[in-house]
């Protein structure tokens, strides 16, 4: 569904109230689709639903990037919402974006500690700390001498319950 919107988006716009309408009621879980929505409200200058979308996206997946940024930009043009909430969200989407970056970094070279770290660093500070436990765990079998997993697990540890039932992604 996700594809074809954005094919639309670019190719025929007309079409995209007619794909909106086709939509399955599942669909409308999807962070993408609500991602989508926003910009295609944001391109019909929209802003106030556009904004509703991106919060929406954002609220169904807290991992999204540029739902984050995008939702940060239009309050911040709308000057309907607190600094702070705006910054948090910018914060938020670079730092994602940062992250998203680093795994590809390592995906190129798995063995380079320094990004492994800064991935590990990006999940704690993401409160993504089952990944970034498994980042530590992966830079201790790469470097048994290695101290900054440890340092950084101490300060999971000191923050964090840690317990199987705890989400991907602490809010």
């Amino acid at each position: 569904h996700v594809l074809l919107a954005e094919i639309w988006q670019v190719a025929a716009p007309q079409r995209l109230s007619e794909w909106q309408a086709a939509l399955p009621d599942s669909a409308r879980d999807s962070a993408d689709i609500w991602f989508v929505q926003g910009v295609w409200m944001e391109q019909r200058n929209r802003p106030r639903e556009a904004i509703r979308c991106f919060a929406e996206a954002v609220l169904r997946n807290p991992n999204h990037p540029v739902a984050h940024l995008s939702l940060a930009r239009l309050l911040r043009i709308s000057e309907d919402a607190h600094q702070a909430t705006i910054e948090a969200l910018a914060e938020r989407g670079l730092k994602l974006q940062q992250l998203e970056q680093a795994i590809d970094r390592i995906r190129l070279d798995q063995r380079y500690e320094p990004t492994i770290q800064q991935a590990a660093e990006l999940c704690f500070q993401l409160s993504r700390i089952w990944e970034a436990i498994g980042w530590c765990s992966y830079a201790v079998e790469l470097n048994p001498q290695a101290t900054w997993p440890a340092e950084l697990m101490s300060r999971i540890r000191q923050g964090t319950q840690l317990s199987t039932a705890m989400p991907l992604t602490l809010a």
